[in-house]
Order: structure tokens, then sequence, then C-alpha cells
């Protein structure tokens, strides 16, 4: 198994999640940018570790998801609740960037079919 980029997960998750910041949140996308900036580095480890194990096929990338939602708690969003966006708009969005980690993840670290 080679290597995994992290650096360049990091950077490719920023890049697709700054593209969601559109609409309602097209104000906010540098909040959109850090939330999910603190959110990467505050998961790393576990990112790290989850993706070694995916690439390792010791868990399946449903089960890499489920290991991601259950720390959606550390993608805060705070700047945007308190700019008064529903809460069902933030949960939208913060559902939309733990995808796109999944995403960005898989297609770093599991071979092309």
């Amino acid at each position: 198994m080679a290597d995994i980029d992290f650096n360049g997960i990091k950077n490719d998750i920023i890049s697709q999640v700054s593209s969601l910041a559109v609409g309602a949140f097209k104000d906010r996308k540098e909040e959109i940018i850090k939330d999910t900036e603190d959110f990467v580095k505050e998961s790393e480890e576990k990112l790290k570790e989850w993706a070694v194990n995916l690439a390792k096929g010791e868990i399946t990338a449903g089960e890499f998801k489920l290991l991601l939602t259950a720390r959606a708690d550390l993608l805060k969003m705070t700047a945007l609740t308190q700019a008064g966006l529903t809460l069902v708009a933030v949960d939208n969005l913060r559902q939309g960037i733990l995808d796109t980690v999944v995403s960005v993840v898989k297609k770093a670290v599991l071979p092309a079919i």
C-alpha cells in the first residue's frame, strides 16, 4: 500500500467545501472554510487511522462514513448558527461537508474500479 497523502486530502476537502458555500451561505464562505479546517484538524488522527483502515480493507466505505458522522459534533458551524440560518440549513451544509470528506478520502485511498 502506498503512503497516503493527507496534506493533499486536506487541501482537496477545503477546495471542494468552498464550492458548497453558495446561495444562503455565499456570504459566510470564510467561516465555512474555517469551521471545516478546524474539524479536519481536530479529527486528523482519527481520519488518518480510518483512511489507512479503509485502504487496507479493514473497514468498508460505509463504516468509514459512520465513524466520520459520529464526529459531526466537532463540525460546529457556529458562525452560521449565530448568523440566524435555520438549523435545517446548517445541518444540510454539515452533511454536505461530511459527504465531501468521505468522497475525498475514498478517492484518495481506494483504487479506481
